[in-house]
């Protein structure tokens, strides 16, 4: 009876979600390392290590590796592109030298974090503030602890895009 069940079993074929490739973001895992030309971050086993925190059997596979390329991140930032932005209005003059310095600390520590969370570009414009990040969710955590920081917020407005874009926008006014 099981083999009559093995023979009538038919493969199940799903389709791709939103025309995704059948691989990863990344490909398939190749052997040995590559690093970002720009950051100097290393590719390995389907993921970018900072070379600070990365093994040395990491380090080892990147110093005989001769594959040089282009992060996620780096290419996003080259090519101006971003998933999250911060938007920070009519901040006041004794306060913008402590935000800037919040956000780039803030960009510091998310790179730590995840080698491809960072904060691409900080704008300025009048009295208002233009960040970019290379993630969505990064923009939000951003605008969470700027309004934790700085008590002079009046409000704070996190808006979502409509699919297929993942471009979150927050929005900071102070009062």
């Amino acid at each position: 009876m099981s083999r009559e069940m093995s023979s009538s079993k038919t493969e199940l074929h799903l389709p791709a979600r939103h025309a995704e490739p059948k691989h990863t973001q990344n490909g398939r895992a190749k052997k040995g390392a590559a690093i970002c030309r720009s950051c100097m971050h290393i590719f390995y086993q389907k993921q970018w290590v900072h070379p600070k925190f990365a093994s040395h059997k990491v380090l080892e596979e990147a110093n005989k590796s001769k594959h040089v390329m282009l992060c996620p991140a780096c290419l996003m930032s080259e090519q101006h592109l971003y998933e999250g932005e911060v938007l920070i209005h009519q901040v006041p003059e004794h306060y913008e030298k402590e935000l800037v310095n919040l956000i780039n600390a803030y960009g510091r520590r998310a790179v730590v974090q995840d080698s491809q969370h960072r904060v691409i570009a900080v704008e300025k414009k009048g009295l208002s503030y233009r960040v970019t990040t290379t993630e969505n969710q990064l923009a939000a955590k951003l605008a969470k602890k700027i309004k934790e920081v700085f008590k002079g917020i009046s409000d704070l407005r996190i808006l979502h895009s409509k699919a297929p874009y993942a471009v979150e926008r927050a929005v900071l006014i102070f009062a």
